[in-house]
């Protein structure tokens, strides 16, 4: 099994369900499966394969969960870049990832000329959530992409990268770590394994999703549930979504 497939066992468990929420923003199981392979679909346009090293930056953002799962898609290697560090650390950390392209948040446009002067492995960009000065928004780039499915990957390649984040400098300099496909479907196993719920979930995403909590948030989607992405941890945003979205999980 492989981490997208998480994803289309759920859309088959809820083939009407919301899956992805952000405010006044839901979309349901089919049009997230067909984003995907859009996305999968033209990052092979760009000449991406297998294992090419594709980077977030972006907050918690319904479009940016979307280009992570449509790079899972497309077989890439996550490189998640924190919006909260410093522009030095991120581009230190695509230099050490050998970056080659960005999907990026409207509001990081300011540092993407810094960006792209500094991490010559950088092949392009799009933006998440509208077109940017000399970039695309990510559904123009998308949209023409083919509506076929894109292929399954190859089975043989069960233990492919699937990110590559960074460590917290506690013992030096900040160093690559790489996650297994393998490692991750363990993670979602066990969380599968360890909750219980009565019908599909409702998880609430307010860590950043580039770290742990993203992980998890993996296993809801093997079950059908939805996942609610709130950008900062406000406490009154969290207590109005934990009622209006009826939230069964969380990770504070």
């Amino acid at each position: 099994m492989n981490l997208i497939d998480f994803l289309d066992r759920g859309a088959e468990r809820s083939p009407r369900g919301d899956c992805l929420v952000e405010g006044g923003l839901r979309l349901d199981y089919p049009t997230v499966v067909q984003w995907t392979h859009r996305i999968a679909w033209a990052l092979q346009r760009e000449g991406f394969g297998p294992q090419a090293h594709i980077g977030t930056l972006t907050p918690n953002n319904l479009w940016g969960y979307l280009a992570i799962l449509g790079l899972q898609r497309a077989r890439g290697v996550w490189i998640p870049l924190n919006g909260r560090s410093s522009v030095d650390d991120n581009i230190a950390h695509m230099r050490r990832t050998q970056c080659a392209w960005l999907f990026y948040l409207s509001e990081f446009e300011p540092l993407l000329e810094r960006i792209r002067a500094e991490v010559p492995s950088l092949k392009g960009c799009v933006c998440l959530d509208r077109a940017g000065s000399a970039f695309p928004a990510l559904q123009d780039w998308a949209a023409p992409a083919d509506t076929l499915p894109f292929p399954d990957p190859d089975p043989s390649r069960s233990d492919d990268l699937f990110r590559t984040t960074v460590s917290g400098g506690t013992t030096g300099a900040p160093k690559a770590i790489m996650q297994t496909q393998q490692g991750v479907r363990t993670n979602v196993a066990t969380c599968l394994a360890q909750y219980r719920y009565d019908g599909p979930p409702r998880y609430l995403l307010t860590r950043p999703m580039t770290h742990a909590a993203g992980v998890n948030s993996l296993h809801i989607l093997a079950l059908g549930g939805s996942v609610h992405l709130l950008r900062r941890t406000a406490l009154g945003e969290v207590l109005d979504t934990l009622e209006r979205g009826r939230i069964t999980l969380t990770s504070l």
